[in-house]
């Protein structure tokens, strides 16, 4: 994600960028212009880490209580295939617990991202 301010107007990466870019291609901008938007703007840090991906509610049961699951705090956790069109019952199939190991290493929160219903869902409880 980009953003910053060009000329005492918030800018972003979305849609401000992409309507910036649409001036210069109708010449209400120059490109010159256009840069010194984009050189205004600072990236996030965003998230590094690795992606453990589950590929339904059963692999995840059958995985997440092993001790040689390589996962750390960094890692994210994606469960696919629990929404109402993948797995049947309610959407609370997708909650994921921690593995066991990471509270013994002081871990208490990660990211989680769970296919729920018809949409994709993300939690990060504190």
């Amino acid at each position: 994600m980009l953003s910053g301010k060009f000329r005492g107007r918030d800018i972003g990466s979305g849609t401000g960028v992409w309507q910036m870019s649409e001036q210069v291609r109708s010449g209400n901008m120059r490109a010159e212009e256009f840069f010194e938007a984009q050189s205004c703007m600072s990236r996030s840090k965003g998230h590094l880490g690795r992606v453990l991906v589950f590929e339904n509610i059963e692999d995840f049961h059958s995985r997440i209580d092993d001790d040689t699951l390589d996962i750390d705090e960094s890692c994210v956790m994606v469960l696919k295939n629990c929404g109402f069109r993948g797995y049947p019952g309610m959407a609370e199939v997708g909650n994921m617990l921690l593995t066991p190991k990471l509270p013994r290493k002081s871990v208490t929160d990660m990211v989680r991202i769970s296919e729920l219903s018809h949409e994709w869902y993300c939690v990060r409880h504190r």
